[in-house]
């Protein structure tokens, strides 16, 4: 075994929370070998540094993909401010989202923006319709009821269509602190046992294998050696 796969197997390691002894990586061959070691060692609950870690990765894995980075580059303390463009960030998170298998946290809006619009939504137009309303009597009422009503189903759509113009503050400062708001949003993934079911654990270890070696994820199967792609 290189020091490529020995490199690998120490991630491994660090994303399934398992430990891989010198004597059982040097008999592994193939990837398929390495993924048939980590479901002998799945049956142990994942502790919950092991769900930050793997949240991590997989949140590292989806940057990669969708920036082109160096995942060398890619820290727990790396400001994930500076690797996600405030310019189109709305869009730029939807389709990270959509890249990631996890659920992630939704953007915010800016502090002064937020507090002007939610102003706006539950205080100024409410008063103006209750306003007009006394002013009606007394069929007033009946219309301030139907006037509220109708303000508050298309507020709460304006609100939610503004989000793609306004949703610019990222959840996290940091990638760590964002995988652990993402493991946050996913407790039954990774405490119900999805997270270790084998066709999930092959599709981690075959992601780990093909970003570790530059390879497309397709060349990855259960008889590629280690030998062949270092």
């Amino acid at each position: 075994m290189g020091l490529d796969a020995v490199e690998l197997v120490m991630e491994v390691e660090d994303q399934f929370d398992i430990a891989i002894p010198d004597k059982a990586a040097c008999e592994l061959v193939s990837v398929g070998d390495l993924y048939k070691y980590i479901l002998t060692q799945r049956n142990r609950p994942l502790a919950r540094g092991c769900c930050t870690a793997s949240a991590f990765y997989q949140l590292r894995r989806c940057l990669v993909e969708r920036y082109h980075l160096d995942k060398r580059s890619i820290r727990p303390t790396t400001d994930l401010a500076s690797l996600i463009p405030r310019e189109q960030r709305f869009l730029e998170w939807e389709a990270l989202q959509k890249t990631c298998s996890l659920a992630m946290p939704g953007l915010g809006w800016p502090a002064a923006a937020e507090m002007s619009l939610m102003t706006l939504y539950l205080l100024v137009i409410p008063a103006a319709i209750i306003v007009v309303s006394v002013t009606m009597l007394p069929v007033g009422w009946l219309l301030g009821v139907l006037g509220m009503v109708l303000w508050l189903v298309v507020g709460s759509s304006l609100l939610t269509r503004m989000d793609r113009w306004l949703a610019r503050e990222l959840p996290a400062a940091t990638v760590g602190e964002a995988a652990k708001r993402i493991v946050g949003l996913n407790c039954d993934y990774f405490t119900s046992g999805e997270a270790d079911d084998p066709n999930v654990v092959w599709l981690r270890v075959a992601s780990l294998t093909a970003e570790h070696y530059g390879l497309d994820f397709e060349r990855v199967s259960h008889e590629t050696t280690f030998a062949e792609i270092e």
